[in-house]
């Protein structure tokens, strides 16, 4: 069933969902065929998830090695040019029991994967949290609206992080080097290289 044939067959009625099955279970050509149409399309379609990106080997590294550097780095507050003479207590602890280190890295990594991240400030400004991609938006207004799975403390004064003008992060602007990897990746794992 080329992808033509895959588009057709699913606008026309969506398959049932597939079984849940142990990831040591061999997997069957039908589920092996829809996975590869699938993928083969993505550059075309757009839609690439960061699950699909990180099992490029090349953006999964990539991404690895960005993440730990700039997490492991020390955080601080500007005041224009300069470093505020007044940090806040965020910066280098956390009272929310997620680690700095942890919350900065799943900064860097949203901001690696979309270009937009989100912290959950307190009303004093003594504690932030990661708030994860799809857990906050922004309305109409251009006002950030954090997600009520995050705790209310952490949605007193949320900001968003962008990675810079022009920026999308791998997730939009490697969209087709990610799908190019994978297909390429996915042949050379069912066809090792012999010698």
């Amino acid at each position: 069933m080329g992808v033509g044939k895959w588009r057709d067959f699913w606008l026309g009625s969506p398959p049932a969902a597939p079984a849940i099955q142990s990831p040591w279970a061999p997997t069957d050509t039908l589920t092996e065929l829809v996975v590869d149409d699938f993928l083969t399309g993505l550059s075309e379609s757009g839609i690439v998830t960061r699950d699909i990106a990180l099992r490029v080997p090349g953006v999964k590294r990539a991404h690895g090695i960005h993440a730990t550097i700039v997490a492991g780095l020390n955080w601080y507050v500007m005041d224009g040019d300069v470093r505020a003479a007044d940090q806040p207590g965020w910066t280098t602890s956390s009272a929310s029991g997620v680690s700095p280190y942890h919350r900065m890295y799943g900064v860097t990594s949203d901001l690696f994967m979309q270009g937009w991240a989100c912290l959950g400030l307190t009303e004093d400004l003594g504690d932030a949290l990661h708030v994860p991609n799809g857990f906050w938006s922004v309305n109409e207004d251009g006002a950030v609206q954090i997600d009520e799975r995050i705790p209310a403390e952490y949605r007193a004064r949320p900001v968003a992080i962008s990675l810079g003008y022009g920026d999308n992060g791998i997730l939009t602007d490697g969209v087709d080097s990610i799908a190019r990897g994978w297909s390429g990746w996915r042949t050379r794992s069912r066809r090792p290289i012999c010698t």
